[in-house]
């Protein structure tokens, strides 16, 4: 018996509606309170969605709150007193498949913040994350973003209050938004795959620590190492 495009179409609207009927979506909070730690090692993976990155509350180590879908993913909460390092975010738990549903259902979402007074050296995966991280004010010693087909915006709005040895952001074909960049104070900056310049990283064109920066990531780039700035923008 042969199948016509119409009988196709119905299967998977079929399969479509009982992927929808079996999403779960859950919310969960978690939090670890200060006990005198001197440095924090954190990871982050989250592979789509929404996230924000931020200071913690007084008193937090670390919080994470998340919007997930249950069916594909699972919560991320391990930390190891003995080192000093924390992983957050989402794993997926090996169930894929089709679904047919709408931007807002799928939409997952997390809010971390870090203690600002305790050293962090970061590392966030952000997949094909919207990311918004506001780092002015925690204490980084190092930090890591990579991303796929995303978009990443990083602020440094007061300045860092930690000796910050690098900031490296290795994205795919993403945009990347970073402002403030001088109040980091890292000691080298790189951008898909290529070294933001000294002069600019230092205090911007407008001798401003609020110079923003914007650099459109791709394949090609990053295999020719090299970054396309399509603006110099003051914030």
């Amino acid at each position: 018996m042969r199948h016509t495009p119409l009988l196709a179409t119905m299967a998977l609207t079929a399969m479509g509606a009982h992927s929808l009927a079996a999403q779960t979506m859950r919310s969960v909070a978690t939090s670890r309170p200060l006990s005198g730690e001197r440095m924090l090692r954190a990871s982050i993976e989250f592979g789509a969605g929404t996230v924000h990155v931020g200071p913690a509350a007084s008193g937090d180590l670390y919080r994470m709150q998340l919007r997930y879908d249950a069916d594909r993913n699972g919560p991320v909460n391990q930390f190891d007193a003995a080192t000093g390092a924390v992983r957050l975010g989402l794993q997926g738990n090996g169930n894929a498949g089709i679904r047919v549903t709408s931007r807002a259902q799928m939409a997952q979402r997390a809010e971390i913040g870090f203690a600002p007074g305790v050293p962090l050296m970061l590392s966030a995966n952000l997949g094909a994350s919207d990311a918004t991280l506001d780092l002015g004010g925690l204490s980084l010693t190092s930090l890591a973003v990579r991303g796929g087909a995303s978009s990443t915006t990083v602020n440094f709005d007061t300045p860092n209050r930690a000796t910050c040895s690098s900031a490296t952001f290795t994205l795919g074909a993403a945009e990347f938004d970073v402002s403030g960049l001088a109040n980091s104070g890292c000691a080298s900056s790189s951008a898909c795959n290529s070294r933001i310049r000294r002069s600019y990283s230092a205090s911007g064109t407008d001798g401003s620590s609020s110079t923003k920066y914007r650099w459109l990531c791709s394949a090609i780039s990053r295999r020719r190492a090299l970054m396309r700035a399509s603006g110099f923008i003051a914030a």
